[in-house]
């Protein structure tokens, strides 16, 4: 019999959003699952929307996250039955044979599947051009993902159950909540190498959904996660992180903090960063030189 797969889908007064991901489950070529919907207490019709589908596999439960999301996904984790877990946020959905394929690789013996998903800006949207990027990662992965950045999405992510509670769930930190993705899979990566990014996209980002985060609390998120992985950081003998010190840089360039935009942008170096995006961090610097005249341009 094939393994049963439990789908965590946390949620918040988006009952349009969750019905459509629900109907995508639906759809799945790969019948063995249980989704577990996990509401944050929502003021919408969530609750008609998950009884409107009249199916057992479907359960609903309720919380009050205080808004940390990892909270609402280890309670479904808490409650699930399957062999495996796959994450769904409830504005994104997936592709009928989604997870059919994840199941397949990880039925070879992996532990973590994941893949891009396709960007979409408005529902009726019939052509894809644009995707949300995963990447594959280098063993050590623990290693791969800090030096790197994070190559994976919540919405596209199926792994073991027990490797997720031997590394005791997602992390609940509330000051890394808008940065859980990246906290998360390093944590799981401390105990498995075995991540496979899949082939194709087999799923869809919705960004009708909302960003809720600020520049300021992605700032304070950054730096408390280099304080989390300030050991890390420098057992790996890892003088500097590009794409923390990048995107410190452009956070600060939006709010018009130069200074500090500066003095981040210009830690990103060539020998470590994307060619994109260190041309990007030298525009933002050439800009900063104009913008702000009592700043001298040193890159």
């Amino acid at each position: 019999m094939n393994p049963l797969v439990s789908i965590i889908i946390p949620t918040y007064n988006r009952a349009d959003d969750l019905e459509y991901a629900l109907e995508s489950v639906i759809a799945q070529t790969y019948s063995n699952w249980e989704v577990w919907v996990i509401d944050n207490h929502s003021e919408d019709n969530t609750d008609d929307v998950v009884k409107g589908f009249n199916d057992s596999r479907i359960k609903l439960i309720k919380i009050h996250n205080e808004g940390l999301i990892a909270a609402s996904r280890n309670l479904g984790i808490e409650h699930s039955t399957g062999t495996y877990i796959a994450f769904l946020d409830s504005d994104d959905w997936w592709m009928p044979e989604k997870l059919e394929e994840s199941v397949k690789y990880l039925e070879q013996g992996l532990d973590i599947v994941y893949h891009d998903l396709l960007i979409v800006k408005k529902r009726n949207q019939k052509i894809f051009w644009k995707k949300a990027h995963a990447k594959d990662l280098k063993k050590p992965v623990f290693r791969d993902l800090l030096a790197n950045g994070c190559a994976l999405m919540h919405s596209s992510v199926v792994l073991r159950k027990n490797v997720l509670v031997k590394a005791g769930g997602l992390p609940e930190d509330r000051d890394m909540n808008n940065w859980g993705d990246i906290y998360a899979w390093l944590c799981l990566a401390k105990h498995t190498d075995k991540f496979k990014k899949l082939p194709k996209a087999h799923g869809y980002y919705w960004l009708g959904g909302g960003n809720f985060t600020t520049p300021k609390r992605t700032i304070a998120a950054i730096n408390r996660f280099e304080s989390i992985f300030k050991g890390d950081i420098k057992d790996l003998n890892l003088d500097s992180i590009f794409w923390l010190d990048y995107t410190k840089g452009r956070l600060y360039y939006r709010m018009k903090l130069y200074e500090m935009a500066r003095e981040n942008l210009e830690l990103v170096s060539f020998q470590q960063a994307p060619f994109l995006i260190y041309v990007k961090t030298l525009w933002m610097l050439f800009l900063i030189r104009f913008t702000s005249k009592e700043i001298p341009f040193t890159k």
